[in-house]
């Protein structure tokens, strides 16, 4: 499923999109921290998802350098 949604992603012009495993607490973590435009949405084993179908141009996101202890 995360393979087919990276290439619905990759179709809609975003920059090399990949499925990669990540631990659901880092996930959650950093959506909690990243303020109202930021939200987790847990979806069960089986159930469609599909991305937005509008993408936002401009971001105000920096990610913090983990050797700065960001």
């Amino acid at each position: 499923d995360c393979v087919r949604f990276a290439l619905v992603l990759e179709a809609q012009g975003f920059f090399n999109p990949c499925a990669e495993k990540l631990m659901f607490e880092e996930v959650e973590s950093f959506c909690s921290g990243g303020g109202p435009n930021v939200s987790l949405q847990v979806v069960k084993a089986g159930e469609p998802l599909t991305p937005p179908e509008m993408n936002k141009e401009n971001i105000d996101f920096v990610p913090k350098d983990p050797d700065e202890g960001g």
